[in-house]
């Protein structure tokens, strides 16, 4: 690990070129990588909701395929409903559009609804050049749509960004630099890209696996880098020579990092073996991303942190000291008692998950269906 080390110091300017060339390759790749929204795809073989859906691909086999987009206004005059109807008619990628003036299933009090008929997948450029047009040019009398996938939504941006700005203060807080955080997090967001864009390899992933991958990633990988850097300067602490100290930095944090990265990656493999064919997706583009978070904690962050080294110096503030004593201290004297009430806790809930009936739903909310629940 010593010859390996040397290399990652003295070559660490042509290793950070070389990650940052493949992160702005992976950036260019993630927009091409085919996420798949049809969820149904993902049902054990075994689901009852499986089996119906492929008897009645085997009963009907020449049914048509069409895909559908419910539209709903507010307050729409009796002299627009038909025109708009007409109108909505010729939106690029729109093959016919649903409605009838004398029924209720498209007129209840004051709304209308129109269904949009198209030849393309959910999620595809053509469905989403479809939004787009409504957004832009039809988002009068509170116009609201949804299409018919059955897609449960994806994380929302907010959940992120509470989480990113949660880690980020937890950083700051127990980091021994006011500059240390925003290394971690280009060192990670490289390998974030890196594993995104290398989805392309897969064929296709989910759009679940993708919307959680970034975040799940950036928690499970931070303590990677953490536990690079204190071993750093723990090694300042035996030499002056900066290089020398992240040499053996490095060697000497390999068997913790890789020893806890190990864990983790069989840790999400196991999610390869779920009835729910999305584990296999998720398991094995999380465990990608924690490969990757690891590779570029070795190539890249000593050299981040040797080239501003200056800059971590002149940023440094005292880190909050924890008191742990006393609770281990009092751990250690009800150990055997601890031990006993988990015995209990995994046993309750082993039985508890044998009664856990099992269900797949991907359902959203559904403003339209609120009102015609036809």
């Amino acid at each position: 690990m010593k010859r390996i080390a040397d290399f990652i110091v003295e070559k660490r300017v042509f290793l950070i070129v070389a990650v940052l060339i493949i992160t702005v390759i992976s950036g260019v790749l993630i927009p091409k990588v085919n996420v798949n929204t049809d969820m149904t795809k993902y049902l054990p073989d075994n689901s009852s909701m499986k089996i119906g859906m492929d008897k009645m691909d085997e009963a009907f086999p020449d049914a048509e395929t069409d895909n559908t987009i419910r539209v709903m206004y507010t307050d729409l005059d009796e002299g627009q409903k038909l025109i708009l109807k007409d109108i909505l008619e010729k939106i690029p990628n729109v093959t016919d559009v649903d409605y009838d003036d004398e029924s209720e299933d498209y007129n209840r009090d004051k709304y209308t609804k129109y269904v949009l008929h198209m030849e393309y997948d959910y999620g595809s450029p053509e469905e989403l050049a479809i939004f787009d047009t409504l957004d832009r040019d039809y988002s009068f009398n509170e116009m609201t749509y949804m299409d018919d996938s059955g897609n449960s939504p994806g994380l929302p941006l907010w959940v992120m960004i509470f989480a990113v700005c949660l880690l980020m203060i937890i950083l700051i807080i127990m980091s021994g630099s006011w500059f240390e955080p925003l290394l971690f997090l280009f060192t990670i967001a490289s390998a974030v890209v890196i594993n995104l864009g290398s989805n392309l390899i897969l064929g296709t992933i989910s759009e679940n696996t993708f919307s959680v991958t970034a975040i799940l990633q950036l928690v499970l990988s931070m303590d990677y880098s953490i536990i690079l850097i204190n071993r750093y300067r723990q090694e300042l602490e035996n030499t002056d020579d900066r290089k020398a100290a992240m040499k053996a930095a490095v060697a000497g944090a390999f068997s913790s990092i890789s020893s806890s990265s190990i864990t983790t990656v069989v840790g999400l493999l196991a999610l390869v073996f779920m009835s729910f064919k999305i584990g296999f997706d998720m398991g094995v583009v999380l465990a990608k991303g924690v490969f990757c978070s690891v590779v570029c904690v070795f190539l890249i962050l000593p050299g981040l942190i040797l080239t501003f080294s200056k800059v971590i110096e002149k940023t440094a503030k005292p880190v909050p000291d924890v008191p742990t004593g006393g609770l281990s201290r009092l751990c250690g004297k009800i150990a055997p008692v601890l031990c006993v009430v988990f015995v209990f806790l995994f046993a309750g809930a082993y039985y508890m998950q044998t009664r856990t009936v099992i269900g797949f739903s991907m359902l959203s909310p559904d403003k339209i269906a609120d009102v015609f629940p036809n």
